[in-house]
């Protein structure tokens, strides 16, 4: 059973790049909703690796990096759908990851 997918328009896209100038943001969702983020600080993302140290925190951190990254929706309506499908957290929070450069080495040899 599919979904069809919750997309954001082209004029709300516009409206938040008019809003962030200067503002790396990116575009992620799959087919139960999408959202607008921007690359994590260099503080957001240590907190994260902090927080995926610690065996109390581990379980909040990807949601804490997502929600503190998120441009749009707001807050409350972005909580609202990441409550409804919560696997988005996981989702999006993978794509953040890449965003703020974890990714496979694409150069690696011997000098």
């Amino acid at each position: 059973m599919s979904e069809s997918p919750i997309e954001i328009p082209q004029s709300t896209i516009d409206e938040v790049k008019a809003a962030n100038p200067g503002v790396e943001l990116h575009l992620l969702g799959n087919r139960f909703g999408q959202a607008i983020f921007r690359v994590p600080t260099a503080r957001e993302y240590q907190l994260f690796v902090d927080q995926q140290q610690n065996p109390t925190t581990k379980g909040t951190a990807m949601k804490q990096l997502v929600v503190s990254c998120v441009v749009h929706p707001k807050r409350e309506e972005f909580a609202a759908l990441i409550a409804s499908r919560p696997g988005l957290v996981a989702t999006f929070g993978s794509d953040m990851l890449t965003i703020a450069g974890v990714t496979e080495n694409e150069v690696q040899k011997k000098l």
